[in-house]
């Protein structure tokens, strides 16, 4: 998950920002990934849904970087920017690669999240909504009790998921989704 400064230059005595602001949603993926910027290009597809709206009066400019949370860090620290880190975006951070390191030694790790040796599919009942007007933090909320029902140890997700007093719910549907891709090797998802 991409980490971002937001420059405010109203309030941003100390530094400058010199880095290109992202103009479109389209834009930071092609910044942050562009693997899957590719893909999307390659077979036309479009983003559905993002949180961000461009031009973002009310946050200020978004900075996109490739990695993330290290790299905003660094790069605000270079130009003398006002940094705001809430424990939400480090956690986001770990829990992102915790996922890589989940996904990378899945069948080692099986033990310890589930007792089943499938991939069974959960599904979530979204009638009537379409892909286009799901509430995406419900789903992804619904999927992940799904998933807390059948670990070994439900804490597990309780524990990987944000509470902190700074926790909002765009940061709580995030981490939901960074969870679900931390156990897709243990479970399909799937919407009716």
């Amino acid at each position: 998950m991409p980490a971002v400064v937001k420059p405010d230059p109203l309030t941003s005595a100390s530094g400058r920002n010199y880095d290109r602001v992202a103009a479109s949603p389209l834009d930071m993926l092609r910044r942050v990934s562009t693997a899957h910027y590719g893909s999307v290009l390659q077979h036309q597809m479009t983003i559905r849904r993002s949180h961000f709206s461009f031009p973002d009066d009310s946050l200020g400019s978004v900075v996109p970087n490739k990695n993330g949370f290290i790299h905003t860090v660094i790069r605000a620290w270079q130009q003398d920017l006002h940094l705001t880190i809430r424990p939400d975006d480090v956690w986001l951070a770990i829990l992102t690669q915790f996922s890589f390191f989940v996904n990378g030694n899945a069948e080692a790790l099986r033990p310890v999240f589930v007792a089943h040796k499938d991939r069974p599919e959960l599904v979530v009942d979204a009638r009537p909504a379409t892909i286009d007007t799901v509430d995406v933090d419900v789903f992804a909320q619904k999927l992940v009790s799904m998933v807390k029902q059948r670990l070994k140890d439900p804490n597990i997700a309780t524990t990987l998921l944000p509470s902190f007093t700074t926790t909002t719910p765009h940061d709580q549907t995030v981490a939901a989704i960074a969870f679900l891709g931390a156990m897709k090797e243990y479970f399909r998802y799937g919407a009716d």
